[in-house]
């Protein structure tokens, strides 16, 4: 905040210092007097990059003002701005077919009677296996990952790519992911297990007496390689209203790649949310995975009691230090998610059921995400 106000000092019309002191404003309460600085800024000259996140601001901003229709406006242009400059137009490496095709190979494979084709894996020896905290983006998950990371019995891997380090290693062999993950002999399962503890150690300092929690909610596609590796793994399964998660993910501002390609329009969001889900849906049908499910709603509604069943899944037992998460969190030096604001709030219930705002612009959709909406439980919000 006070390099922002010595930045308007000395660049008043600076386009980055006025958003920056706009999200400022809007975490005060100051919408009305932010909006109008980012509409001012609008009216000159910014770059694409710039632009589109003024209109994602602008969007949040109009959205706690009440205007829905035009804080769905100022999205819309953002997410155009992404896919057309940025990614088309801008030679961005990014490519929302090429996670697509990824997810289709996979439900290709992963079939019945496929895992019993398999190699054995042997026995994980020294460390217990890891816990994934998986689902879709922007499903709560980094609430629940600061709730479990408040008690000291567990620890958090905070969207970190261990997992990837996995993958990467077996589309390295010759008959590729996800084929040749029936073939791996011991030695390879070994190796597999190394470059994945190898990630965590590099990215956060590992408490051997805690149960390692990892927590990136895409893992959700690669849960058959995990329990490949990690046949013992436990998932926590973060679940929200369908609609609420792909209307979240529209709305935000994320660092763009394969799967963040696919959120720029509610139309491909909910494309992804339909593919991720069915293949998660499929790996319950072939392997033996143990989850637990939580809804985002639920847990905002009574925390203590949700909070309890995780920890009783995870074997971990109660801790009064959960309740104190928002302090935990305050104390970390960084939240590497786009809900690092939010999480240090007090519990809000403001996004629940936002989509109802939005009712009209789903209609299109509503099709592809109606067999979710029942299937968890939200046929009634």
């Amino acid at each position: 905040k006070a390099a922002v106000e010595q930045g308007l000092k000395a660049e008043p019309e600076d386009p980055m210092v006025n958003l920056t002191a706009a999200k400022l404003g809007r975490r005060e309460n100051r919408h009305r007097e932010s909006a109008d600085r980012l509409l001012d800024v609008l009216g000159r000259d910014v770059t694409p990059d710039l632009k589109a996140g003024i209109h994602f601001e602008l969007g949040q901003l109009f959205d706690r003002l009440g205007d829905d229709a035009g804080a769905f406006g100022h999205f819309q242009q953002a997410n155009a701005i992404q896919r057309d400059t940025l990614v088309g137009g801008g030679g961005m490496d990014a490519d929302k077919n090429r996670y697509l095709k990824q997810l289709d190979a996979l439900g290709r494979r992963f079939q019945k009677g496929w895992p019993e084709t398999w190699t054995p894996t042997p026995p994980l020896m020294g460390e217990r296996a890891p816990v994934f905290l998986i689902g879709f983006p922007r499903s709560g998950t980094t609430l629940l990952e600061q709730i479990i990371d408040a008690h000291p019995g567990l620890q958090v891997l905070d969207e970190q790519p261990a997992v990837q380090a996995m993958v990467d290693e077996v589309l390295s062999l010759a008959e590729g992911y996800p084929k040749a993950l029936a073939g791996l002999s011991g030695p390879d399962i070994e190796r597999l297990r190394s470059l994945y503890f190898a990630a965590v150690n590099a990215a956060i300092d590992r408490d051997s007496k805690s149960l390692l929690v990892d927590k990136l909610p895409l893992n959700i596609a690669d849960a058959g390689l995990i329990l490949r590796v990690f046949p013992e793994a436990k998932f926590i399964l973060a679940l929200r209203h369908p609609c609420d998660a792909v209307l979240s993910c529209f709305m935000q501002s994320f660092v763009i790649n394969d799967p963040m390609a696919n959120f720029f329009t509610l139309g491909d969001a909910a494309n992804l949310y339909a593919k991720v889900m069915d293949l998660w849906r499929q790996y319950l049908d072939v392997l033996t995975v143990q989850f637990h499910p939580i809804r985002y709603e639920d847990l905002v509604e009574d925390m203590e009691t949700e909070t309890r069943g995780v920890l009783d899944f995870l074997g971990a037992g109660w801790d009064d230090a959960v309740l104190g998460y928002r302090e935990h969190a305050l104390g970390k030096e960084k939240i590497a998610t786009p809900s690092y604001q939010q999480v240090v709030e007090p519990i809000y219930k403001r996004a629940k059921y936002r989509w109802l705002k939005h009712a009209r612009e789903f209609e299109p959709v509503m099709e592809t995400l109606r067999p979710y909406i029942d299937e968890f439980g939200y046929a009634d919000g």
